[in-house]
């Protein structure tokens, strides 16, 4: 019995020694497998942070061009209007011409038609925000009907209405209060100044997916009218009557003739401004991608044109290289400039009115502000295309009130957050 015992304590402390042994050689062998593995993924680590950094002293990762994007991230609001007194002679006197007018010698009756004549209105006719944003790496597209109504201080009137009653900046402010979006530039090109702009920049196209037709009075996209007439017997009654087509559906090359049609068409449904609204940011995409495109010395003259008379385009080379980059540097060049064959400045229209003198381009945009947003411009070209739906509900007409839109504001501003923080954080 003791041999037995004594047999199992030899074996057993034998059995320790042996396994202790294998077990010393064993983890050290483990211990080192991931030691070096744990040390290969570290180095593996550190050689792409080393690589993500772009060490510039390391002439195997040079930096890559556009990671750090001088100027500033911007807005600007594109405002069209349907002004063309160069073919139209009705529109409202503007308070100036009428309280600089003769009623003295006048017949009573015209005075009184005069007054209260129905005059063609000089409205916005398409509202657009762009937005570049450096930070994002986004460029954000917004359209904004011009018969969406707000309340001013005299009463309820359009977008549209704005313009005419107080001016581009007016609108830029609404706008604002709509998105929370301050802009740094508002652009207004009148109607008579869409085909001056079409021969300048070129032509583009545009997929439209509606027709567009003329009633008469202006463009819509209903394909008949409703008109009140009278029978032989005296009687009024209501009829449906055929309008003209103008612009058939499929691609529309944008002519200044076809532009102005397609910026002028009337919204009266949720699904006109859904309509309208794509079709617009399109076009402005689609010149906002060609002016990007442009080497920076065209880039810079073409847009003297358009933000300069045009009797001051014969010395736009002097004003363009007036203008001197952020490091002192003066970009020269030869530039031949693009005078437009149409009806231009103070050219006499059909009805012996003329075109204003201003530029094609109404804007507090000037060429010293070219370089702020000149390296954002040229960089954007691979940013992301981002489209805001500005959230409105449509109201059909009344007997009293024409059909509008009604925003909602609450729900604007939620959408535009990320972008007024971001230009918050650029200005701290």
């Amino acid at each position: 019995m003791l041999s037995a015992f004594k047999n199992f304590g030899i074996t057993f402390l034998i059995a320790i020694v042996i396994f202790g042994i294998i077990a010393y050689f064993a983890t050290g062998i483990i211990t080192g497998t991931i030691t070096d593995l744990l040390e290969d993924e570290r180095e593996g680590l550190d050689e792409i942070i080393k690589k993500d950094t772009n060490d510039p002293d390391d002439p195997s990762n040079p930096v890559v061009p556009g990671t750090k994007i001088e100027g500033d991230s911007f807005n600007v609001l594109f405002i069209t209007s349907n002004y063309r007194p160069e073919l139209y002679n009705d529109y409202t006197p503007g308070r100036y011409s009428m309280y600089g007018m003769d009623f003295s010698d006048r017949d009573p009756l015209s005075v009184l038609g005069y007054l209260s004549k129905s005059y063609r209105k000089n409205l916005a006719s398409s509202i657009v925000l762009l937005r570049v944003d450096k930070d994002r790496k986004e460029i954000v597209y917004s359209y904004f009907s011009p018969e969406i109504r707000v309340f001013t201080e005299y009463g309820y009137k359009s977008l549209g209405e704005i313009l005419s009653l107080f001016g581009k900046d007016k609108v830029s402010d609404v706008v604002f209060m709509m998105t929370g979006c301050k802009m740094d530039y508002t652009v207004l090109i009148e109607g008579y100044n869409i085909d001056e702009f079409e021969q300048l920049a070129g032509q583009n196209y545009i997929e439209l997916p509606a027709t567009i037709y003329s009633n008469g009075t202006g463009y819509t996209f209903k394909y008949r009218r409703q008109e009140t007439v009278v029978d032989e017997d005296g009687k009024k009654k209501t009829e449906y009557v055929q309008n003209n087509t103008i612009l058939n559906t499929g691609e529309i090359s944008l002519t200044g003739e076809n532009f102005y049609y397609l910026l002028s068409a009337g919204e009266d449904s949720s699904s006109e401004l859904s309509t309208k609204r794509d079709y617009v940011i399109e076009a402005v995409q689609r010149y906002y991608d060609h002016f990007i495109s442009l080497d920076e010395y065209t880039l810079k003259s073409l847009i003297g044109q358009l933000i300069t008379t045009y009797d001051q385009w014969y010395s736009l080379d002097e004003i363009v290289n007036r203008v001197q980059r952020p490091d002192g540097s003066v970009a020269y060049g030869s530039y031949n400039v693009n005078y437009p064959s149409g009806n231009m400045v103070n050219g006499t229209g059909v009805n012996g009115l003329s075109e204003p003198n201003e530029p094609i381009f109404i804007t507090d945009f000037g060429l010293s502000d070219f370089y702020r947003i000149y390296d954002v411009m040229k960089s954007s070209s691979e940013f992301k295309k981002v489209i805001i739906t500005v959230p409105c509900s449509y109201h059909s007409a009344t007997e009293d009130v024409d059909s509008f839109f009604d925003i909602n504001s609450e729900e604007s501003i939620k959408a535009f957050m990320p972008y007024r923080k971001s230009a918050e954080a650029v200005s701290k």
